[in-house]
């Protein structure tokens, strides 16, 4: 028998919802924390010290990982579209993977930041499942501190952009460990973060496909 339109569309939705993966809810391990847990995000956290908090955030962007991933590398152009940030430049390029980026950041309420970090790409290749990651780890003695600035000290962390249905979404993690430097309550700096990374990864929706 010849399938008709219905079934054939009744077919396709079978086929895209068995593609489409809930993001995971269960806690990376027992002294970790759920934030925010629903269909758009889930942010875990735990103490990674006495100011420094560890993070990770789940979120998916109906975009292919190239896309995401060339999005969360154009430092440049954070100014543009990241919360907060003021000024982003590639300090130096190491190599093609590889460089020194200066960040500064102003939040509310707070004094300016500042990040100097050393990024290193990994992009998505049959070997890898096509994942793409970027990491970085904070280098604050690479350049000079700013008058009226906090230097952030602590910061290491990861964009992880794992593809979904076929290679046109991602399942995106974003994971860090930091501590905001300064003298900053735990309880206004859990909120500020939490609000923070909600904001991010809109942003970064935002750029890539033009909606939050």
């Amino acid at each position: 028998m010849r399938p008709t339109f219905l079934t054939t569309l009744f077919a396709l939705s079978l086929a895209s919802t068995a593609e489409a993966t809930p993001l995971p809810t269960t806690k990376p391990g027992p002294d970790w924390k759920v934030a925010r847990a629903d269909r758009d995000m889930v942010i875990f956290f735990r103490d990674a010290g006495e100011n420094a908090r560890e993070m990770r955030v789940l979120s998916d962007i109906k975009a292919p990982p190239q896309a995401v991933f060339n999005a969360v590398t154009d430092f440049e152009h954070y100014p543009q579209f990241m919360p907060f940030a003021k000024e982003a430049r590639v300090m130096k390029q190491i190599d093609p993977d590889s460089a020194i980026v200066y960040s500064l950041s102003a939040p509310p309420v707070i004094a300016q930041r500042d990040l100097v970090e050393q990024v290193t790409l990994t992009r998505g290749a049959a070997q890898n499942g096509g994942v793409f990651r970027s990491e970085w780890v904070a280098r604050p003695e690479l350049a000079p501190v700013r008058n009226g600035v906090v230097r952030i000290r602590l910061s290491t962390g990861s964009w992880s952009l794992e593809p979904l249905d076929g290679g046109q979404a991602t399942r995106v993690t974003y994971s860090i460990i930091t501590d905001p430097g300064g003298k900053v309550p735990r309880a206004f700096a859990d909120q500020a973060t939490n609000a923070g990374m909600d904001g991010l990864l809109k942003a970064v929706r935002k750029r890539v496909t033009g909606r939050e």
